[in-house]
This record gives C-alpha cells, structure tokens and sequence, in this order.
C-alpha cells in the first residue's frame, strides 16, 4: 500500500543509494530524571547499571541553574551529530530540547572541554513558550528547531536557524513559518532541513513533509522553503490522509529514503517518488496510535525501532516505559528494551552521522 503523490515534481539528479555501518547504542530522553540516556540496545535490562551515559544540564557543566526548572517534563528530542562548528572544543555534539530549553553539548570534547560541558544554550522565557518539538544540529553548528506553536500568533509555528557562534548570543536566527513544525532532519545527500508540519489550504488542515535550504553564513543564516519538495497529504487516514507529523529519521541504508512517523503510524518516505510506504506488519502500528519517535537501525536486518504513548490521562498519556524492536522483513515485534517508569518520550539511534 503506497499513499500516491500529489504532484509529480520530483527530485532530479538523486544520489545513488550508499549503506552506511551499523550502531549499538540507543539513546532515550528521560523525562523523569530530566536527562539523556544511552543504552546497548543488547542489554535486556536498562536501568542505571547498565547506562552507558547519563546527561543532566547541571550548572558543573556551564549550564544556567534555571536549566532544568525550564525543561518542564523533561527532554523532548536529542540528536548526536559530527560537526565542524565547534573547533577545539568538540567534534561530535548532541542537540538537546526540554520544554523552554535549547542547548548544544559536546559529546567528544576537544582541548579543555570535557564531555556534557556547555557550548551553547537558550531558555525562552515562560510567557513566549514556543513548545519546541524537535531539534537538529546543522554540519557547521547552528541549531535548527521546530516550534510546534500554541495555536496563538506569537508562539512558535515556525521552524528557526539559530547562529551559535557565540555561547553569549542567543536570540540570533532565521525564520520560516510552519504551522504545528513538529520534527527536524538534516539531509547532507540534498543539501536540505526536512520538516514535519501542517498548512492549512482552503480551511483545511493537509499534514506533511516541506522541505528548507540553508544559506548565508553560519553567522548569518538564512532559510527558504523548497516548495518544490513539499509533499503532504489532507488530514485523515490512510491511504489517503496522513495525521500530524512527529518525528523525521534517516534511512542508513538508502539516501533516497527517511523514516516518517505520525498519528496514523510508520512511513518510508520516498524523496524522488514523494511517496508514503508504510512500514510492514505491526511496525506500522497504523493509526489510532500516538507515535512519538520512529527509525531503523542500519542494515539489512537492522531492526525498526518505534516509541508510542498511550494518549490516555496519566503517567503515560504523553511518554512511554516501552522501546519496541521489529523485524525489518516482516514488521513482527522482536523484542522491546523497557524502563523502570513511563520516562521515555524519543528514542535515537546514537550515531554520530546523518546517515
């Protein structure tokens, strides 16, 4: 079953599919400790003995002693990236987001650094509270993020690029307006920010994929919509429909595909076709669901790996204690990695390459 495009625009001159090396870690964003987990997926169990490492925005590490207050329920999405934007100081980081809080940290530190320390932060203060949904980390260092909005002017419903050149300067940015931006990938093969959001045409709302190029300078960004790469669907169910968007992963193995997940369940997303394949078998987890993060591990028998809340009232309406693993091939769960607590909202393959 394939949702048809809506236009037959497609991308010229694409790249050739090129597989990429596996990983074993997970990371997870715990929503109750307010920190960021990594875990080998191989360990059954995955609780604080077998953490591989633990991230807190703790002011031992540069970070503002309000950091934490303004992370609310804790972090929302987290990306480990290489990058040259942080010379001598770090060669891969990881973007981080909790509810009013943005930061960059290093993840292998250079010179004095030390891994986890400070290289950039932001706090939005409580009345501009622009509930920010995802992150990505751009190959020269500034931070791309989505703010999901408040469905009231003034609070989000954009996607930003912020220069982080400068730890001191934070309010320094390109935008571009996206209704509900809900998820972020950084695309090195098309040069180009996948978003995940919602126009509204004629009153109605259409969910989808748009797609932004990146200019200017690191110190002086600037972001446009390719209209061209929009591809998006009206609000509804499959085949046809697609229902808010949530989360935006690579595809390790095929340059020309991502990973897209929304309230109606698990997608390949062509980027020549413009096409929504969904995943196979319960991987889809096909409607009905609340899909919160979705991606595959690299190769042929890497496995799909999905997080899903309840989007019932309580303490897992909005997270999840469950990272499902499914079969590639046929879609049928093989095996799930669980927490102590409904702490998980996303779960990232942890690699450091975009894909």
């Amino acid at each position: 079953m394939i949702l048809t495009a809506l236009s037959v625009c497609a991308i010229s001159a694409a790249p050739s599919p090129t597989p990429t090396s596996g990983t074993d870690f997970i990371a997870i964003s715990n929503t109750a400790e307010k920190s960021v987990e990594v875990y080998n997926y191989n360990n059954t169990t995955w609780d604080a003995s077998t953490r591989l490492w633990q991230f807190k925005p703790v002011p031992e590490l540069g970070f503002s002693p309000d950091a934490i207050k303004a992370m609310g329920a804790g972090v929302g999405d987290l990306k480990l990236r290489n990058t040259t934007g942080f010379p001598g100081k770090a060669a891969s980081v990881c973007a981080v987001q909790g509810g009013r809080w943005l930061a960059v940290v290093a993840h292998e530190p250079a010179g004095t650094h030390v891994k986890g320390q400070k290289l950039w932060e932001k706090i939005y203060p409580s009345a501009e509270d622009p509930n920010i949904h995802a992150v990505e980390l751009l190959p020269n260092g500034n931070l791309a993020v989505a703010g999901t909005g408040q469905r009231r002017p003034g609070k989000g419903n954009w996607v930003r690029i912020y220069n982080t050149s400068n730890p001191a300067v934070t309010d320094d940015y390109a935008e571009a307006p996206l209704y509900a931006a809900h998820a972020l990938l950084w695309d090195p093969a098309y040069n180009i920010l996948w978003a995940g959001g919602t126009i509204h045409i004629e009153g109605k709302e259409w969910h989808g994929i748009f797609a932004y190029i990146i200019g200017g300078t690191k110190e002086r960004p600037t972001i446009t919509e390719d209209v061209s790469k929009r591809s998006i669907r009206p609000r509804g169910a499959a085949p046809n429909g697609l229902k808010w968007p949530h989360d935006l992963s690579p595809d390790f193995d095929d340059i020309n595909k991502l990973w897209y997940a929304d309230h109606s369940g698990v997608y390949i997303y062509n980027k020549i076709e413009k096409t929504f394949t969904p995943a196979p078998g319960d991987a889809q987890r096909f409607d009905g669901v609340n899909i919160k993060s979705a991606g595959k591990l690299p190769g042929k028998n890497g496995k799909i790996i999905v997080t899903e809340s309840s989007n019932k009232p309580g303490p897992c309406r909005y997270t999840t204690n469950t990272v499902s693993f499914y079969d590639p091939a046929t879609g049928d769960l093989s095996f799930t990695r669980t927490t102590p607590a409904c702490t998980i909202y996303r779960a990232r393959i942890w690699s450091p390459r975009y894909q």
